[in-house]
């Protein structure tokens, strides 16, 4: 027992000594717990970094690597527009009037579509996600004039939709009537 019964405000040495003793343990084991709450509190820590740094890193970068394949895509298809839609704005400047034949694209040597550029012929095929990086899909309008409008269309690999992408030209509009080349 620490404290003997004793008159008032007299300890004696050996209780001093006693409390010293008592004091002493209670410093290390509060050193103990100490430590003990700082190694739980790093480990803890270390725990939280390491869950979110290292995530499902699998899917996260499939989901990266689908994104960056898709602005690709997207990225070349436009260009494919553009080229398209230069070419037959070439051609209305030259002739006053959007092409109705694909031979007018190619004739000249002045015009011709690049390599890997093909323009869709409806008839044989569709545009879809799997020929949408190379096929454009030219048409013609007869507003005022045969071919006084056109419209592009490209496949928009951006879209969870039908996927279909239009440019008009001329005074083509969404509500014209549209013919394939021939």
């Amino acid at each position: 027992m620490i404290f003997k019964k004793r008159p008032k405000n007299k300890i004696s040495p050996e209780d001093l000594q006693e409390i010293a003793e008592s004091y002493e343990k209670w410093g290390k084991k509060k050193k103990i717990i100490i430590i003990s709450a700082i190694a739980l509190v790093v480990m803890s820590v270390l725990t939280v970094v390491a869950f979110n740094v290292f995530k499902p890193v699998g899917y996260e970068s499939a989901e990266i690597a689908r994104s960056r394949e898709l602005s690709t895509k997207m990225s070349l298809v436009m260009r494919n527009e553009r080229v398209v839609e230069n070419i037959v704005g070439s051609y209305r400047s030259r002739k006053d009037k959007y092409p109705t034949e694909i031979k007018l694209l190619t004739m000249d040597g002045k015009i011709k579509l690049p390599l890997g550029i093909t323009l869709l012929d409806s008839s044989k095929d569709k545009l879809t996600a799997d020929n949408g990086k190379t096929m454009i899909w030219y048409q013609y309008s007869n507003g005022a004039s045969e071919g006084s409008g056109a419209r592009i269309q490209y496949w928009d690999y951006g879209s969870d939709s039908i996927g279909l992408r239009s440019v008009y030209l001329g005074d083509a509009t969404k509500d014209s009537e549209f013919f394939d080349m021939k």
